[in-house]
């Protein structure tokens, strides 16, 4: 996860890998963690951000460890957040 700088990016290329392996698909990730497909659908295609309560239910889901799951937090962070002051504290501890 760590060589990602879209969290879009990654979950697209998650479900890649996990289809690809015929662990799970989109459907039953979706169904796993409470979402809609379609909603799922429109994160990876970016015409949705992802709600707080919907990226709590996904998380557990995609089988990363504590700090994947903050990274992956702050680029949702910078890639949703409306306040630039938010996007750059983000941004500082991605670099930490």
């Amino acid at each position: 996860i760590y060589r990602y700088h879209d969290y879009r990016a990654f979950l697209r290329d998650w479900l890649a890998f996990i289809r690809q392996q015929n662990k799970v698909s989109m459907r039953k990730l979706a169904a796993g963690a409470g979402l809609s497909v379609a909603y799922l659908s429109m994160i990876l295609a970016g015409t949705r951000n992802f709600s707080d309560e919907a990226l709590e239910k996904l998380l557990p889901h995609l089988g990363l460890d504590r700090n994947q799951e903050a990274y992956f937090r702050l680029l949702r962070t910078i890639a949703e957040s409306e306040s630039q002051d938010v996007r750059v504290a983000a941004l500082k501890k991605l670099q930490k």
